[in-house]
């Protein structure tokens, strides 16, 4: 396990397509990390960020804060700055979906101009595109085919992920429930039990088997995403923020409010979801 110190409290993790960089998001800016070493390379100082994603190709950076600003960084350097609360770029790297309350819209890479998309019934905090560009999720709304469908969630969304053939998406929102549905219709078909604590971040591993979540509680669960079996269960010495698996799932990434991001190794998973003692 490698553990990334902060000077201040770390909100989100987000990996770079090659996996060999971490970016988070923190109090003071964003962190870039090698995660080899664990060392970090790069201090992109902002206001607090509390969401970053990598484009496609990992030559780009987005990064968001609580204030509605997003920032597009390239080497360290911002490129561009943008209003909205959540954002994914689009998988075929075209552009940036930005999300700012009920409004949609589109940042193009190439002429590098916004332009307003369509409109929400409510405001968004969470957005995911999936792997063929076919679908986006934003809130509980979906986009497909020129489409908007609202899919009828309620309550506030703190975070989203869709499996990896997009037929499905796992949900969170300071409940102690997350509900797995249908990504076409929205129909729930499965439930993630919490207990007593609070979901506070969400993914789904690359092969499609896993769900993981992080909790109030300071805990990692792994649940069969099929049956949502709960299959093993980490402790965590804070409570946990964000969860995030590396591009070929060898290593998850986690933040937790103990002022600290976290790689473990797949060996530690592996140990958690068969049950093995540690």
């Amino acid at each position: 396990m490698l553990v990334l110190p902060h000077n201040g409290h770390v909100y989100t993790a987000n990996w770079h397509p090659s996996g060999r960089l971490l970016a988070t998001g923190a109090s003071d800016g964003a962190h870039l990390w090698e995660t080899k070493t664990g060392q970090r390379v790069s201090h992109l100082r902002t206001d607090e960020v509390t969401s970053l994603a990598f484009n496609p190709t990992g030559s780009l950076l987005a990064t968001v804060s609580p204030t509605g600003v997003v920032r597009l960084w390239r080497d360290g350097e911002l490129q561009d700055t943008l209003a909205g609360y959540c954002c994914a770029w689009h998988p075929a790297g075209t552009g940036l979906t930005v999300v700012m309350g009920t409004e949609v819209s589109r940042w193009d890479c190439v002429t590098q101009q916004t332009t307003a998309w369509f409109e929400l019934a409510s405001p968004a905090t969470a957005a995911s595109w999936s792997g063929d560009g076919q679908l986006l999720l934003v809130g509980g709304a979906a986009w497909r085919a020129g489409q908007v469908v609202e899919l009828g969630h309620s309550g506030r969304l703190t975070s989203l992920a869709l499996s990896p053939d997009g037929a499905r998406y796992v949900t969170s929102a300071l409940g102690h429930s997350a509900p797995v549905r249908d990504s076409a219709t929205g129909s729930q078909l499965l439930s993630l039990e919490h207990g007593h604590s609070w979901f506070t971040g969400i993914d789904w591993s690359p092969n499609g088997q896993t769900i993981v979540t992080g909790s109030t509680d300071r805990h990692l669960r792994f649940f069969d995403a099929v049956t949502g079996t709960l299959r093993g269960v980490l402790q965590q010495p804070g409570w946990v923020c964000t969860v995030a698996f590396s591009p070929t799932g060898s290593w998850l990434a986690t933040t937790a409010d103990d002022d600290c991001a976290r790689l473990l190794p797949n060996p530690d998973i592996g140990e958690a979801v068969s049950g093995r003692p540690r």
